[in-house]
């Protein structure tokens, strides 16, 4: 082989071997900056993380964002005892064979009717709780009760606000 089709030949394959490099850095740049936005994502206070003292306010909310959150606090509610929610919705009593007495809910729904999602919730002082079907607000705490065995969580709710 020649010097010059030698000297050619060396200059591709340094050529090709700094594009590979280049294409690497770039790779582990673009990983990086993905890695510090889900991390500062994941640092935000904005109610759907293990931050109690972070208030949760659906009423502000997108209808698939609430939904979402109400669907995470009824699956993980031990994440978020004494977390203060307020949530907007119709007032659904279920009456309960075993105790004899209505289970108070929530029914946080989108604009579309859509995604329904309730949360049960007890007044603190004991009521009066309004008609079924009442557009209400509720505020309060997420909070654990044990009766006939189980644990069954809810919002400990400062007040009825008829909306």
């Amino acid at each position: 082989m020649s010097k010059g089709k030698k000297a050619r030949r060396d200059e591709a394959i340094k050529k090709a071997k700094q594009k590979k490099v280049i294409t690497i850095c770039v790779c582990v740049g673009v990983v990086a900056l993905i890695a510090i936005f889900v991390i500062v994502l994941t640092s935000q206070g904005d109610g759907s993380r293990n931050d109690v003292n972070t208030p949760i306010d659906l009423t502000v909310m997108s209808a698939t964002m609430a939904h979402t959150v109400v669907q995470n606090i009824n699956d993980n509610p031990n994440q978020h005892l004494g977390r203060t929610i307020t949530a907007r919705g119709r007032y659904i009593p279920v009456f309960d064979n075993a105790s004899q007495r209505d289970i108070h809910h929530i029914l946080v729904e989108g604009t579309d009717g859509c995604c329904q999602q309730s949360l049960m919730f007890i007044l603190k002082d004991g009521g009066p709780y309004p008609a079924e079907n009442t557009l209400i607000e509720i505020s309060g705490t997420v909070s654990r009760t044990d009766e006939f065995g189980s644990a069954f969580y809810h919002i400990a709710a400062d007040n009825i606000i008829i909306a």
